[in-house]
């Protein structure tokens, strides 16, 4: 089995994630998990202007995007 990092989500964040229409929750689930067992998921892109470790995850969807923002320099979590 893979080490995992866990994920740590910010005050409402996750509330709003799980706001996200139709499958998109499930996709960027599924790219969280690739990062918690540090893979890098092909949606994943550095969040230039924040600092570093700073990225985004961006999913494209019916003409909507929707996106979430996670930090790698944190030790034990996403």
């Amino acid at each position: 089995m893979r080490p995992t990092r866990k994920i740590s989500w910010v005050n409402g964040a996750r509330h709003d994630f799980d706001d996200f229409p139709d499958t998109a929750p499930r996709i960027v689930e599924d790219n969280l998990t690739m990062l918690t067992e540090g893979d890098t998921p092909d949606i994943a892109k550095p969040l230039t202007g924040l600092g570093s470790g700073v990225w985004n995850l961006a999913l494209r969807r019916r003409g909507e995007a929707y996106r979430v923002v996670y930090v790698l320099q944190l030790v034990d979590a996403i």
